[in-house]
């Protein structure tokens, strides 16, 4: 007779998993980990996928991104965001770079699986860790060189850095 598995046995054999790519205001080094609920500052291209992190999307944003130049972004305004209105971010102003970034992005992403409202519409914003850093203050300018991707080890409760993505002529 073959053994059956209860649900919270198979949770336990296969941890829920979960990757980000986003713009990280500090330099993040690959392997590097935050705490849950510590990533530094940083702005979402794309909202959080619910499947286990595989190099090979990582080869494929590459494919898609990187013959885009780096730029710079404008910060703007505060807003709240999240289910309940309660993160603190500021909103970087709309600009065609990001939106081409993002759109790139859905187009070898946007199969797995993730919260589609979190894309539609996309709002690109910085999520405000230090309210004193001149860099994520209303005005400041961010040098856009590419994107990192963070996977979630459930497991640890850390995120770790799985991939760079640089923009044409920036980070690998």
């Amino acid at each position: 007779m073959s053994e059956v598995l209860t649900a919270p046995e198979l949770s336990q054999q296969k941890p829920s998993a979960k990757f980000l790519p986003a713009f990280f205001v500090d330099i993040v080094e690959l392997g590097q980990e935050f705490n849950s609920g510590e990533l530094p500052a940083h702005m979402t291209y794309f909202p959080p996928i619910e499947e286990p992190y595989d190099p090979q999307y990582a080869v494929y944003a590459r494919k898609t991104i990187n013959e885009l130049p780096p730029f710079s972004a404008q910060v703007g305004s505060d807003a709240l965001f999240g289910d309940n209105r309660d993160i603190p971010v500021r909103i970087i102003q709309h600009d065609y770079r990001i939106l081409e970034v993002h759109r790139r992005l859905i187009s070898v992403l946007g199969h797995l699986q993730h919260d589609f409202r979190y894309r539609t519409p996309y709002n690109p914003h910085i999520t405000i860790v230090d309210e004193e850093d001149a860099r994520t203050k209303q005005g400041a300018r961010l040098e856009m060189g590419g994107l990192s991707i963070v996977e979630k080890l459930t497991e640890r409760g850390t995120w770790k850095v799985m991939a760079k993505i640089g923009l044409k002529g920036s980070y690998e």
